[in-house]
């Protein structure tokens, strides 16, 4: 059975690698929010006023991925 609090990783259409699921901030970074972040409520106001997101990273392997997670203490689910 499947958890909703686990991080999964999985290959997108573009053969590039991601996670979906439960994603620690421990593997995104703070960017700068689009209107549909905004919009889709994904979005905050921080601390100099900007409005930002978390954004998590994509990979071109997905040892890369594994191994970003690893060095971050999170463990993937494939």
């Amino acid at each position: 059975m499947l958890n909703i609090r686990d991080t999964f990783l999985i290959q997108y259409p573009t053969k590039r690698w991601g996670f979906v699921g439960a994603i620690p901030t421990s593997l995104c970074t703070v960017v700068p929010a689009t209107t549909a972040d905004v919009l889709g409520c994904r979005a905050w106001t921080d601390d100099t006023g900007s409005v930002v997101t978390w954004k998590a990273p994509i990979f071109d392997t997905a040892d890369e991925a594994r191994a970003f997670a690893a060095d971050r203490g999170v463990s993937v689910k494939a």
